[in-house]
């Protein structure tokens, strides 16, 4: 959702998957998601990566990186107007939020999970 989008509801897109990373870099101010059933959603981490507030459903792992008012905005997935909440704030937060959305996704980079992965089997490898 664009700030143009909030000024006039006609201006809303929906991107498709085929261009998701192409939006998120150019043209989208905020992502939204409602899905009730992500255990690890990769889209969120590919929004907050990209330093997009995220207003998603309080719901499966979305609430494991989006913390409210900080990097993104949580709505009760039953909340149409929870869920236009949401997307508001993190519209009037949305600059301020940038860098909080980009360190949240950096804690899950490939880099660090490996590193933590390699920690937990030498914690197990007897000396």
């Amino acid at each position: 959702m664009t700030r143009s989008a909030q000024e006039s509801p006609s201006r809303l897109r929906l991107s498709g998957a085929e261009r998701r990373q192409a939006v998120l870099d150019t043209a989208c101010d905020v992502f939204a998601t409602a899905s009730t059933f992500e255990v690890h959603p990769m889209v969120v981490l590919e929004a907050l990566a990209s330093g997009r507030p995220v207003a998603g459903a309080n719901a499966g792992g979305i609430p494991e990186f989006v913390r409210h008012g900080e990097n993104g905005a949580l709505f009760d997935p039953s909340d149409p107007r929870g869920a236009a909440d949401a997307m508001l704030l993190s519209l009037e937060k949305g600059e301020g939020m940038q860098e909080a959305a980009r360190a949240t996704a950096l804690n899950y980079s490939v880099g660090r999970c490996t590193r933590q992965l390699e920690d937990v089997y030498r914690a197990l490898m007897p000396s």
